[in-house]
């Protein structure tokens, strides 16, 4: 499926606000909103597309706890209000661990490792972020919120 394909087939979701996709140099390629809203939305999640890239692309290797502290940093920073929060990016280093011991425990009981990290979703009250690199672009899709969460 075509890239564009897929980002009119993204957008005619109901709850999907609009898409992003980036060059792996951080480059926008395409988006569905107007270029001031691209750049307001893309802004804050500069560290997270550096961070997601290099943990999906890290296919087969545990992924560094030192990767995500300038994410946890940077977001932290930008919203005070997440240093008490039970989701707050605090929670990152938590994560990586888990899922390198699950990778580890995965590439133990099987010869391949075919579950690498692929996919990072962030929930904040007003949007879901979805992002999803490939080797030549990072997609990032918006959505509205649910409140079944």
């Amino acid at each position: 499926m075509l890239l564009q394909e897929e980002i009119d087939r993204l957008l005619k979701k109901p709850a999907v606000l609009g898409a992003i996709v980036i060059s792996r140099l951080g480059t926008v390629i395409s988006s569905s909103f107007d270029a001031e809203e691209t750049k307001a939305k893309i802004a804050p999640l500069k560290s997270l597309l550096d961070t997601a890239s290099s943990l999906c692309c890290q296919a087969g290797s545990s992924v560094s706890v030192d990767a995500v502290e300038p994410l946890e940093s940077t977001l932290t920073a930008s919203n005070p209000d997440t240093i008490n929060n039970p989701n707050s990016p605090s929670k990152s280093k938590a994560f990586v661990n888990d899922y390198n011991l699950a990778q580890n425990s995965t590439a133990q009981n099987s010869s391949s490792n075919d579950s690498p990290l692929q996919f990072i979703s962030i929930k904040s009250k007003l949007y879901e972020v979805l992002v999803c690199p490939s080797d030549e672009y990072v997609l990032v899709t918006f959505q509205k919120a649910s409140k079944l969460r």
